[in-house]
């Protein structure tokens, strides 16, 4: 295998380190750094260029180790253990691997091991090894379940808003084993889906290494930002699906499906529609903040609200609760998907289109590549103001949706 090393992945590429399978490309090494390697027989190799068939895994700190961070030590595979996984962790653990505990572990570790007590306050900064049920500190909140079904790559934690990943995953819990992965490494030796290309790169190959089946769920254009990165995982998946019509058109498979993105059910109630525009998000980078000035500008007989990310001039509500918002926009008129136009954000299918259907409100957005044929949407906020709802329309939902993703699994 041959990876990209810089500063911003070194922490988690060093427990690859010692593999002689691997190489290790770099453009730039601190002097000290590259002796430290070398030193250590790490299979390094200066190259100005990319290597064609390198991968270059994205990381969590953006500086490298300072002098006194390089020792032996962060070159030794390190696992978690604790009282629920101890026979396993036991079973498969080597001569030179060590093992991480917390201050509960009241199982006795046998002579002959290396064990480190490691409580969040001096977690190793690298990856360790995920091979427990709940693991806090520096593997944030993975689930580790014994012979899985699935191995599903989340990436991100749940937070106030729950993206596909996270209801795909609760979906596969009803019918299936699943170890789900937020961050760190797991022996992949059952289906591995990953939601998120970033930090996926060991799990991909350990799913190679194995020959197990991967499907990559695509839900943005990774492209835009990490090319490199992506590429990896489409070319080797099984199967990807796209969750837009942006994201099937530009991905380079001929496995691939098209499977948008859907609602979750509410029950509409009907009341007094008012004179509300309203926008629903999380991230404050997404919105073209000089049309939305522009919009209310030119509409001063609308109320423009905000809620969850602050757009400048509109009227702002923090992020409700799912159940709260979607009654609040049960009494709005319009929502609006005002993105930026740049190529990150045009793979994306908003979740909320189908919040601001299911309550009756029309919709306004500035690309409407990934919504064609989807009646109330519009790209001219005129026509959204003249036209009335029309309420025959088909909501797909989740179900559906995953319903033919378990098929493939």
């Amino acid at each position: 295998m041959k990876y990209v090393l810089t500063q911003f992945n070194f922490w988690d590429l060093c427990r690859f380190f010692k593999n002689t399978n691997d190489t290790f490309y770099y453009k730039e090494l601190p002097d000290y750094v590259e002796s430290f390697l070398k030193e250590n027989k790490v299979n390094i190799q200066q190259s100005d260029v990319k290597p064609a068939d390198a991968v270059i895994p994205n990381g969590s700190y953006a500086d490298w180790p300072k002098p006194e961070e390089l020792t032996p030590n962060i070159l030794v595979k390190k696992y978690h253990v604790d009282d629920d996984n101890f026979d396993m962790v036991i079973a498969s653990i080597k001569p030179g691997d060590e093992l991480i505990y917390k201050e509960n572990l009241t199982r006795e570790i046998p002579k002959g091991i290396k064990a480190t007590l490691c409580n969040s306050e001096n977690a190793p900064k690298e990856r360790i090894v995920l091979t427990s049920y709940k693991i806090g500190s520096n593997s944030d909140l993975n689930e580790y379940t014994q012979n899985p079904d699935v191995i599903h790559y989340v990436g991100n934690v749940v937070n106030s808003i729950k993206y596909r990943r996270h209801r795909l995953n609760e979906y596969l819990k009803r019918t299936l084993k699943v170890t789900t992965i937020f961050k760190g490494f797991v022996e992949v030796k059952s289906t591995l889906i990953i939601s998120d290309p970033r930090g996926s790169f060991a799990l991909v190959k350990s799913a190679l290494e194995n020959g197990q089946k991967i499907i990559y769920d695509r839900t943005d254009n990774w492209n835009a930002l990490y090319p490199a990165i992506e590429d990896y995982v489409i070319e080797n998946a099984d199967t990807v699906f796209c969750s837009s019509q942006y994201l099937f058109d530009t991905t380079n498979s001929k496995n691939k499906v098209l499977l948008p993105n859907a609602a979750t059910r509410w029950n509409y109630t009907d009341p007094t529609k008012t004179k509300t525009v309203v926008y629903v998000g999380k991230s404050t980078n997404k919105t073209d903040d000089e049309l939305c000035t522009k919009l209310k500008e030119e509409h001063p007989e609308y109320k423009f609200v905000s809620i969850g990310a602050k757009i400048p001039t509109w009227d702002y509500l923090p992020l409700l609760p799912w159940d709260v918002m979607m009654s609040y926009l049960d009494h709005c008129e319009i929502g609006v998907i005002p993105l930026k136009k740049e190529d990150y954000f045009k793979g994306q299918f908003n979740l909320k289109v189908w919040d601001y259907l299911q309550s009756r409100c029309k919709v306004f957005v500035t690309d409407n590549y990934n919504y064609s044929g989807i009646k109330n949407i519009y790209t001219s906020f005129d026509d959204a103001i003249e036209n009335e709802f029309d309420s025959n329309i088909k909501i797909p939902y989740w179900e559906e949706i995953f319903d033919k993703i378990l098929k493939e699994v």
